[in-house]
């Protein structure tokens, strides 16, 4: 799959519109639909902000051989085991720990914007 394929696939994938993509990574909505059609090639900065935008690796948007279950590297054993097990929740019970871990997130976000 090429590198346009992959970014229209994540894009669908996540239910967002060019338009969404084009905000969440600060590109111009004209250039998603360039990259999605393959005719440009996002830059190593884009890619990158891609890649944070869809949580996948700049190696599984790039080359053909990273498979889509290594696209996020958990270096901590102990937290690699939680999110196995919390795959194994019931639905309901997986959307709480997600709003949970983004709760965190925000928290940690907004600490950075404060203390700048």
């Amino acid at each position: 799959m090429s590198v346009a394929e992959k970014i229209k696939a994540l894009r669908k994938e996540k239910k967002w519109t060019q338009d969404e993509l084009s905000e969440a990574i600060n590109v111009h909505k004209k250039q998603i639909s360039r990259y999605e059609n393959g005719k440009a090639t996002p830059g190593s900065e884009t890619l990158k902000k891609i890649a944070d935008a869809f949580g996948v690796s700049v190696d599984y948007l790039v080359y053909s051989n990273v498979p889509i279950n290594e696209k996020i590297k958990i270096d901590d054993p102990e937290l690699l085991e939680y999110f196995e097990k919390i795959n194994q929740l019931a639905e309901e019970d997986k959307k709480t720990v997600k709003n949970v871990i983004k709760a965190m997130i925000m928290k940690k976000e907004m600490e950075g914007i404060i203390n700048k």
